[in-house]
This record gives C-alpha cells, sequence and structure tokens, in this order.
C-alpha cells in the first residue's frame, strides 16, 4: 500500500512536466534556493540536528554542513 502510494506521486509528480517543463523546472530550482537562502540565514543545520556536534565550515559560510 505504501509502495503505491510513493508510486502514484511520483507519477503524478512527473505528469506535471508534461504541461509546462521549463516553467516547472524553474519553480523547482527557485524554490530550493529560496529555501536555502532562508535555512542559511536563520542559522538550520541537519547535520547539528541530527548528530548534535557541528561540522567544520569554513568562515564564508559558517550555517552550511
Amino acid at each position: 500500500m505504501l509502495a503505491r502510494f510513493g508510486i502514484e506521486g511520483v507519477a503524478n509528480f512527473v505528469e506535471t512536466f508534461r504541461d509546462n517543463s521549463g516553467r516547472r523546472l524553474i519553480s523547482l530550482f527557485a524554490g530550493s534556493l529560496v529555501g536555502m537562502l532562508i535555512a542559511g540565514l536563520i542559522g538550520l543545520d541537519v547535520f547539528t540536528a541530527v548528530l548534535g556536534t557541528p561540522l567544520a565550515a569554513p568562515e564564508t559560510l559558517p550555517n552550511v554542513g
């Protein structure tokens, strides 16, 4: 049942590219870029959240794990 739900979700996602694939790809790219910028600005770090210890990062990008 869970596999069927996953397969249907992927099929629906792929089907949305038929209408306007360029616009869809730009939207996905812009959304992921904005999400990463917001996460960097507020200091979210998935590695620190999961491992409990921060990874060594360059001083220019302190919140990038």
